[in-house]
């Protein structure tokens, strides 16, 4: 994959008459993710279409650009200088996978789901970005004292999980034919997760990037059956802010954007590392303090429904039910970490404005139930969380997520987890992504020029032109220059006619002060971006309608404003 870019050009007015009435006007490219492609205007000759601004198209088909030349080709700009500048496009994706009991299936689902969770992120404007890629697990062992299935106190410690897992597995089940990673093999540079900046600036050695990550990423279902999810997620990226560890050092990044995402079918039991909940010396009855030695005890203690801990017996559509944040302060021994603490620890290592977090679990209330069953193990009675989804053989069950969709809210009051209970993950790795893209924002550095060449701070005078290249590097490049919205629909270039290209409904506008989820300004230096429509705009609320968000297949977008 070529390395995408922003390019940034100055292009100076060479008529007398033109520079004496409206000064020097330069061409700034506030985005470009060309991949390759050269600037418009160096082909041979090809249907142009404008984009609603004064900029001159260049050619929009022909051959293929000349990448950073100021070539004059038919419709195209003359005396442009230019030169490139790497377009910051990072992200850390962190995935914590859930290795207790009954997870297999669902991580076979997500390895089934990774390769068209690449395709479409390598839609994004920008293209793929720089990626690096950590998993961890949610064993972190059951406190101070060791239960069966949490021998290993402290578990894996957040350490981001490297070992080579070669498998051959059915996706069938998943929409997909066989995964097959035989052969495959870790990090070759001694980190203990990928780095992939494109196909030849990688730490795993040629492999395809879906099977690397399916090498290292099935953790298999022997883990601790008292999962800590949240508490892995805060313990991993607090080693991997520390450049000095040995594991995670070097993952998190200051100018990356941060992806977690969660798979589980439990919900979170993140303990203090001097817990005392797996205490049995008291028994493990249903009359003992802390109850049988199931992960009951987890929901009891990290549970609130309408204020009251849930019961030991059969109870059915349990309302009002959060985790109990305030058990910590007075018997932190025998109670979970609030989330509240967690969600804090987590911002203070990256701002919630940089970061997406989604999980694929259980529904909780009320988009599924909370009930309490009983069953009987070893000869006794014990209580269980009821299933708050199921799925069918190949997909499993799942328990209510409180805690975890609490965890959710702390970057977005409205978040729901997604559900683990269906037969693919790729639609909800698909949500996830578009949930990234919007982090990446067309941002003008500094305030655009209007058609005259005057400094303007009025988005419809801004001087911009969205172009999309089609078929970047190759001798059938096109370029569709996107119109403006409300000046007409854009015009498809004679280099796609007869092919679908979608543009009925494409259209570009320049947005201000547009906010983050967490309410900070996403373009901080002229709180002005260019945003991109690709299902149409609404006149009536000013911005796009709901929809498709991503550039086509096999294009990239290059966005130039005069500045």
């Amino acid at each position: 994959m070529n390395r995408t870019r922003f390019r940034v050009e100055i292009a100076k007015m060479v008529a007398v008459g033109m520079l004496a009435s409206a000064g020097c006007k330069l061409e700034r490219e506030v985005l470009s993710a060309a991949g390759g492609a050269g600037h418009a205007g160096g082909g041979s000759g090809g249907d142009t279409s404008t984009s609603g601004g004064g900029m001159t198209p260049g050619t929009s088909g022909g051959g293929t650009g000349n990448p950073g030349a100021s070539g004059a080709g038919a419709g195209g700009e003359s005396g442009v200088a230019s030169w490139e500048v790497p377009l910051s496009a990072k992200l850390d994706l962190l995935f914590l996978i859930d290795n207790s009991s009954s997870t297999r299936d669902k991580q076979t689902n997500l390895l089934c789901s990774f390769p068209r969770f690449l395709d479409i992120l390598s839609k994004l404007p920008m293209g793929l970005p720089d990626l690096h890629i950590g998993v961890v697990s949610s064993d972190m062992g059951s406190g101070a004292l060791s239960i069966p299935s949490c021998g290993v106190v402290g578990g894996d410690d957040g350490v981001f999980q490297s070992l080579a897992r070669p498998q051959v597995v059915s996706c069938q089940p998943f929409g997909g034919g066989a995964l097959d990673t035989t052969g495959c093999s870790g990090p070759n540079d001694g980190k203990s997760w990928i780095r992939y900046h494109n196909q030849e600036d990688n730490n795993i050695g040629g492999q395809d990037l879906s099977k690397a990550f399916a090498c290292i990423a099935a953790l298999g279902d022997t883990g601790c059956g008292f999962e800590a999810q949240l508490a892995a997620v805060r313990r991993a990226l607090q080693r991997a802010a520390n450049p000095m560890d040995r594991f995670n050092g070097g993952f998190l990044r200051p100018d990356a954007k941060l992806g977690i995402i969660l798979l589980t079918d439990e919900d979170d039991c993140s303990l203090p590392p001097d817990s005392m909940l797996g205490d049995t010396s008291d028994g493990t009855d249903l009359t003992s303090p802390l109850g049988p030695l199931v992960s009951f005890r987890c929901t009891e203690r990290g549970v609130l429904c309408n204020g009251q801990r849930p019961p030991r017996g059969a109870a059915a559509n349990l309302q009002g039910c959060q985790s109990n944040e305030t058990a910590y302060q007075t018997d932190p021994l025998h109670s979970l970490l609030p989330v509240a603490q967690l969600i804090a620890d987590i911002q203070a290592l990256k701002p919630p404005g940089m970061t997406v977090v989604e999980a694929i679990a259980g529904p909780a209330p009320p988009d599924g139930q909370f009930a309490i069953e009983t069953s009987v193990q070893g000869g006794g009675e014990v209580p269980v969380l009821a299933a708050s989804c199921t799925g069918g053989p190949s997909v499993g069950s799942a328990a209510p997520a409180v805690r975890i969709q609490q965890f959710l809210r702390g970057w977005d009051a409205d978040k729901k987890v997604v559900s683990i209970c269906q037969p693919s993950f790729a639609d909800v790795l698909s949500s996830l992504i578009r949930q990234i893209g919007v982090r990446y924002n067309l941002c003008l550095p500094r305030p655009p020029l209007d058609t005259e060449g005057r400094i303007t701070r009025d988005p419809s005078r801004a001087d911009c032109r969205v172009t999309d290249v089609q078929r970047p590097g190759q001798a059938t490049e096109c370029h569709v220059d996107i119109a403006r919205c409300g000046t007409g629909p854009t015009t498809v270039p004679g280099c796609l006619q007869g092919a679908p290209s979608g543009y009925a409904s494409t259209c570009w506008y320049v947005a201000t002060d547009t906010r983050a989820p967490d309410g900070t300004a996403s373009c901080p230096q002229t709180g002005m971006e260019v945003r991109v429509c690709r299902n149409g705009f609404d006149p009536g609320s000013g911005t796009c309608r709901p929809g498709a968000e991503l550039t086509p297949p096999d294009a990239n977008l290059r966005v130039r404003c005069a500045g």
